[in-house]
């Protein structure tokens, strides 16, 4: 049948049905990151408080979990897509307004490229995340589900505002 050309209903559909790459730049998906990330860090202090890993084991593990998170906001993941300019300009310049006082607190030792930003952003999540969870657990406490406890669910909901530069 032949399209008017004017009303847009009987016009061919030429976008694409691919499905798009999840965008860095939208809570939903810096939200299940983080998620991830605390799921994942909390099987593995389940693993070494059972013996299953070494500390330097989940140690390992974090390092490379840092890494991946630093390389995938700062646009170097090709599985992701982001808001132009977001990943990594435009999160390191949030990073250093939202972060400001810590960063000068750190002195010559302030990160100063966006990817170092964007790396010390990852290191204070997670060193942030074990103070948390130790403060909280109990002798003998099960690591595992406690992603749903309220403080760790405000702590995941902090950090995913934080990747997409929402109001703290």
């Amino acid at each position: 049948m032949p399209s008017c050309g004017y009303c847009g209903h009987c016009a061919k559909d030429f976008s694409s049905r691919e499905p798009g790459k999840p965008n860095l730049a939208t809570i939903d998906v810096a939200g299940e990151i983080v998620s991830q990330a605390v799921r994942n860090t909390l099987r593995r202090m389940q693993e070494v408080s059972e013996g299953i890993i070494s500390p330097q084991e989940a140690a390992a593990a974090d390092e490379r979990l840092l890494e991946w998170l630093t390389q995938t906001f700062s646009g170097r993941n090709r599985h992701f897509a982001s808001a132009e300019g977001w990943n990594p300009a435009g999160l390191a310049q949030y990073v250093r307004e939202v972060f400001a006082g810590d960063l000068s607190a750190a002195g010559r030792h302030a990160p100063r490229s966006d990817a170092e930003v964007i790396a010390w952003l990852f290191e204070r999540f997670l060193s942030g995340f074990y103070d948390l969870i130790h403060r909280r657990s109990k002798a003998q406490e099960r690591y595992l589900g406690m992603e749903n406890a309220p403080d760790v669910r405000e702590f995941v909901s902090f950090w995913q505002g934080v990747l997409v530069g929402a109001p703290l």
